[in-house]
């Protein structure tokens, strides 16, 4: 049965890098593309706090909420990967620390801060640029 799910990503800038998650997917199509750590938001969570909750889990980094970015959300009515509505909502996050030994999430392959000027040149996930429209 298809659903319509909210999902939030955290745009972390630290130094002049981008905070970002490469994909572990079962679909080639889909694995070792880039994107910006997130994921769904809990009944009854704020999308702040589900960002702040996603950042953590995903890419082992603490951070606070800042704005939510309303102008720069994503809409796919039938989403390519799962079929379901997804409606997308990226979020301003400010760096406070890394979590020390943090447990791997099993969608993510890796995580790095790429310069802001690189991440253009990245294989990213399909609407990461436009949600970054006002930071790059």
């Amino acid at each position: 049965m298809k659903r319509q799910i909210l999902i939030v990503k955290g745009i972390v800038i630290k130094d002049t890098k981008l905070l970002m998650v490469q994909r572990k997917h079962p679909d080639v199509k889909f694995d070792g593309l880039w994107e910006l750590p997130g994921g769904k938001v809990d009944l009854g969570e704020t999308l702040e706090d589900a960002c702040v909750r996603e950042v953590a889990e995903e890419a082992g980094i603490v951070c606070s909420s800042e704005k939510i970015i309303i102008d720069n959300y994503k809409n796919y009515s039938e989403s390519e990967c799962t079929g379901n509505h997804l409606v997308i909502i990226p979020v301003k996050c400010n760096y406070i620390s890394k979590i020390e030994n943090p447990i791997p999430d099993h969608n993510v392959k890796d995580v790095k801060w790429i310069p802001l000027n690189e991440v253009k040149s990245l294989n990213l996930l399909g609407g990461t640029l436009e949600m970054l429209k006002d930071f790059i």
